[in-house]
This record gives structure tokens, C-alpha cells and sequence, in this order.
């Protein structure tokens, strides 16, 4: 009996484009290449072959590419859907969820398939089975981890074949893990306070004052190593704040956007004007200035894509990350942005504790602008160490899975001690402080388009934008400070406000000084919010009865 003939296997979207692709760049260089060899390295027929190198010459009816992020690229084969538009509307929500770090339950993608169907009037015995949602999965290629509720053994899983694409580029383009750079925008909500009495009746008292609804979006970038941090580019409600006059820098860029979002006219600015300008600066220390870098990004709408990116500058290398496990893998995801939320919510904190009464304390937020705001999310930014950004990679670059010893991190204890020593936050809660803590922890930084609105779009109706402006509550304003002391600590306390006040002085009048750099600012918050602490626990000092007497 003769030798068994080896099963031949069907070629992938992706492979047949790979094998065009191949034919298309030989032939330009003038290069042979073994179509017997060529089958046997993908395991087809030579018949499949020759297919292919016709498909490559062929100008009438060209090859149309499909990106790799595209989920036809690990397709064989295309099932035809019975409800196309239906299953395009449902992908395109669900990416959308994806990219804002949002879980999508199964029961929830159901309901979702029977909305659309019944706006776009659909097939009326659509069911939404769990026979469609199976097919619909294997269509898009969706992961199991993506779906709330959906078992996987591992989700890492997901994430392998991205890994080994990255680790391809890397090799390729020889990149060391300082050219490597994620970015990823967040929302803040930067005025808001724990949940608790007085601040939930002041806002029902103060119409059309929100503190709670104070948001502002904040594009967060760093390289793999941690050795350079991108400065913070924060977009707010208002073009230009009138606390920002007389500014000579801020320690951030900022830009004004009606609802704070993300926008691709933003997107674009912040390559041109801020990531680019500070990515050769950096790279030049390291004596390749004029190097690739590489930039990992989502798939939010507000981003251009790869090929638009990339004709901005050919110094840049665009991989997106796939929109099924961006929430797993994403660097700045995985605790660099939670760190510097808890920075910046410690030093809003502590930059309260002179306050006396909940009345000073209301007063306190009114008196809050976007410079305090933008002061001191540069500050809590500065605090995140390169340890810390460099440990956000291991999961997709296995060598930046490093050891951390003696790193302190901001625990919920640190958190309630301080809002222990503020007016009205006595008696709150350990569960209080969590929910605080995690307020905005899936807050994205662009507008994640609604089902209504996406059906819209697809049927070609112009989605209208909502128009809505918060008026500006920005004030400038110093903080009444009142001491009742006596005997020793009165005349210690009485001497720490002066300097404090002073200080306070010479804190407003440098930071309009051309002389004023960022990293200025910054140490000036610090030492600020030190002073408070210092004197807000001089204030406190217990007085011993001998000196009641003198």
C-alpha cells in the first residue's frame, strides 16, 4: 500500500493575502519563487497556488487587503448572515462597550439584536437564540472572555496572539522597550467628593451646580520601561479658563472641547503638538532621535487609524489592539491610570484639610478651577514610578514582568484617615471611600456612541450632537482661615498661618513669572499640600490644662 496523502488545510483570509502580497513583492524585484515550495510551506494544493499568483497580477479586479485587526483576517471561509445589517450594528456596539472597558452579558447582546431588529424593521421571527448568538460569535470572531458570564479556562488566552504580533514587530523593526508607547484617555470626575450628606444637599440647594458631573478627559501615555511619561494633555469643558490668566505655563497641554471628549481633531493635535515633539526630544538622549518608535492604541472612534497616524509622521508605527481583550492587556489600563486617580484624589484631599466647617468646605468647591485641577493631575501623574508603568507591560511584554520591593501604595486606610480630619466626613464609610475610589475607573474619554446612535448612523441619518455647554463656575479666591488657640500653640499656630499665607502669596505671584516651568508647579502643589498637612495638625494639638491656666 502506498504512503497516506497528507490532508491538505484551507487557507485564511490573512494567508491568502500574505501569499498575494509575496507574489506582488517578488515580482517587483525581479525574484523567483517556488510555487511546489510555496505550497508546501502552507500545506495546500499547487492548483491553490497559482490561483493566488493570478489573483497577484491581476489589474482589472485587484485583491482587496484586509487589515489585521479586521475579523475576516483569521477567517477560511464567510458565512452569509441572514441579517447583515442587523449583526453590523450589534459588532459596532459592542467594540464601542469593549473600548470604554464596559463587560457586555450575553442576555444583554440579545436584548440588544432585538432592539435593533425591531428599529431597523428586521425579520419579524427573529429570535435572538442561542443558535444565532453562537453563529454570530463565530462570524466576528468573539472571544468567550469579551462576554460577561461566558466561560474560558484563561483569558490570557485571548491576548497570546496579539503577543506574539508584538513581539514580531519588535523583532522587525529592532525596538528597545523605551520606543515602545501606549496611550490611552481617561475621564476624571475632578471635583467630586464622597457620597455624603452635606454635599448631596448642597448640590439640590445650588441649581444647575453640579460638582458630582465636573469631568474632565486626560490622554495618559508612557513608554515600556517607564523611563519617560508623556506630559498629561487634559481637555475640559472651557476654551480658555479665566483661572488660566496670567499663566505662563501649565504643567500640561490643555484643550477645550463643549463635553470634554476626545475628538479626532483633539487626537490629531496631540500627536503633532505633544507626543511627537516630546517623543524626539526624549529619544534623542537615548542617540536615536530620528528612530521608529512604536504606538499601541485602541480602537476608539475618536483615534485615526494606522494608515492615518502613520502619514503624520513616518518616525511612528501604529498597532492597534484588538477591540475583544483591550480592556485585559491595555498598559495604561492595567493600574497606571488607577494609581494616578488615587494620587490625585489624595492630594484634592489633603488640599482640604484647613477647611473649618461643611460651609468653608462648599465654599472650597465653588472656589476649585481647572489650574488646581490641572496642577495637581500633573503632580499625581510625577508620582506614578517607572516601576510601576513598566509592570503594566508584562502582560503583553513578558520581560517587563519585573519584582517590586518595598513600593507603597495608597491604601483605603491612608484615604479615611485623611477624611477623618475634614468637617463633615466623621462618620463615612469604608464602602463610602470605595465607591469614591472607583467613581470613574471605566469613565472613558471620548463619547461612546449610543445603540440609537449608531443605528442612525448606519441607516445614514446625521446623528445630532448634543449641545450642551456647562457654564463656567471657575472663580479665583483665597481661603478664609479662622484659629482659635491659646498660650503656646496659639503663638505656634499664628506664626505657621503667616508663612502659610505668605507662601500662598508668592505660590500665585510666581506662577505667572515666565521664570515658572512645569516641574515648578508641581513642586509648589507639593509643598502646598505638605504645609496643610502640617498645619492643619498644628491646629488640632491637644491643649494641656496648665496652659489653660496661665
Amino acid at each position: 500500500m502506498g504512503e497516506k496523502q497528507a490532508t491538505l488545510t484551507f487557507l485564511t483570509f490573512g494567508q491568502r493575502q500574505e501569499i498575494i502580497e509575496l507574489f506582488k513583492y517578488n515580482e517587483a524585484s525581479d525574484v523567483k519563487i517556488g510555487i511546489p515550495e510555496l505550497a508546501k510551506r502552507y500545506n495546500v494544493s499547487v492548483s491553490t497556488i497559482r490561483r493566488l499568483r493570478s489573483m497577484s497580477r491581476n489589474r482589472e479586479e485587484p485583491f482587496v487587503k484586509i487589515d489585521k485587526s479586521s475579523y475576516l483576517y483569521k477567517r477560511k471561509r464567510v458565512t452569509t448572515s441572514k441579517n447583515p445589517v442587523l449583526e453590523d450594528i450589534l459588532y459596532d456596539w459592542f467594540k464601542a462597550k469593549l473600548s470604554a472597558g464596559q463587560p457586555v452579558s450575553l442576555a444583554i447582546l440579545k436584548e440588544k439584536a432585538l432592539i435593533i431588529n425591531k428599529n431597523i424593521n428586521g425579520d419579524p421571527t427573529f429570535k435572538a437564540s442561542n443558535g444565532w448568538f453562537y453563529r454570530f460569535k463565530e462570524r466576528f470572531q468573539i472571544h468567550s472572555c469579551s462576554i460577561q458570564g461566558e466561560k474560558l479556562s484563561n483569558d490570557y488566552e485571548c491576548s497570546v496572539e496579539f503577543v506574539d504580533e508584538l513581539a514580531a514587530i519588535i523583532r522587525k523593526e529592532n525596538l528597545q522597550l523605551h520606543q515602545i508607547y501606549n496611550a490611552d484617555e481617561t475621564g476624571i470626575f475632578w471635583r467630586m467628593l464622597p457620597s455624603v450628606t452635606f454635599v448631596s444637599d448642597f448640590e439640590k440647594s445650588a441649581a444647575g451646580y453640579k460638582v458630582s458631573k465636573d469631568r474632565v478627559t486626560v490622554m495618559v501615555c508612557a513608554n515600556a520601561d517607564g523611563s519617560h511619561k508623556i506630559p498629561l494633555y487634559v481637555i475640559g469643558k472651557s476654551k480658555n479658563p479665566p483661572c488660566f490668566k496670567g499663566i505662563n505655563k501649565l504643567p500640561v497641554t490643555y484643550a477645550g472641547q463643549k463635553n470634554a471628549w476626545m475628538s479626532r481633531k483633539l487626537y490629531t493635535e496631540w500627536i503633532k503638538m505633544v507626543f511627537l515633539p516630546s517623543v524626539r526630544e526624549f529619544q534623542a538622549t537615548k542617540g536615536n532621535g530620528n528612530q521608529k518608535v512604536l504606538l499601541l492604541v485602541d480602537n476608539a472612534r475618536c483615534h485615526l487609524s494606522k494608515e492615518e497616524t502613520e502619514l503624520i509622521d513616518d518616525m511612528i508605527i501604529v498597532q492597534n489592539l484588538p477591540a475583544n481583550v483591550t480592556a485585559l492587556i491595555q498598559p495604561m489600563d492595567q493600574g497606571v491610570i488607577e494609581k494616578m486617580k488615587h494620587l490625585y484624589r489624595k492630594s484634592l484631599l489633603r488640599d482640604m484639610l484647613l477647611e473649618e466647617n461643611t460651609e468653608s468646605l462648599i465654599e472650597f468647591l465653588k472656589q476649585r478651577n481647572m489650574l488646581s485641577c490641572c496642577v495637581q493631575i500633573s503632580s499625581a501623574w510625577s508620582d506614578v514610578t517607572p516601576i510601576n508603568i513598566c509592570r503594566a507591560w508584562r502582560k503583553i511584554i513578558p520581560s517587563c514582568d519585573i519584582e517590586i520591593a518595598n513600593c507603597k501604595e495608597i491604601s483605603e486606610d491612608d484615604i479615611m484617615q485623611l477624611l477623618y480630619r475634614i468637617p463633615g466626613f466623621e462618620n463615612i464609610t469604608r464602602e463610602e471611600v470605595q465607591t469614591w475610589s472607583q467613581v470613574d475607573r471605566f469613565e472613558p474619554g471620548w463619547n461612546v456612541e449610543n445603540l440609537h446612535q449608531i443605528i442612525q448612523r448606519f441607516l445614514g441619518h446625521e446623528i445630532s450632537e448634543e449641545n450642551q455647554q456647562a457654564k463656567s463656575t471657575e472663580t479665583d479666591g483665597e481661603d478664609d482661615e479662622i484659629i482659635d488657640e491659646r498660650g503656646y500653640v496659639e503663638n505656634v499656630v499664628t506664626d505657621a498661618t503667616t508663612a502659610y499665607n505668605g507662601f500662598k502669596l508668592f505660590k500665585k505671584w510666581f506662577e505667572q513669572k515666565r521664570e515658572c516651568k512645569s516641574e515648578h508647579m508641581i513642586q509648589l502643589q507639593k509643598f502646598d499640600e505638605i504645609s496643610k498637612d502640617v498645619l492643619s495638625t498644628l491646629k488640632n494639638l491637644p491643649i494641656s490644662n496648665d496652659s489653660n491656666n496661665k
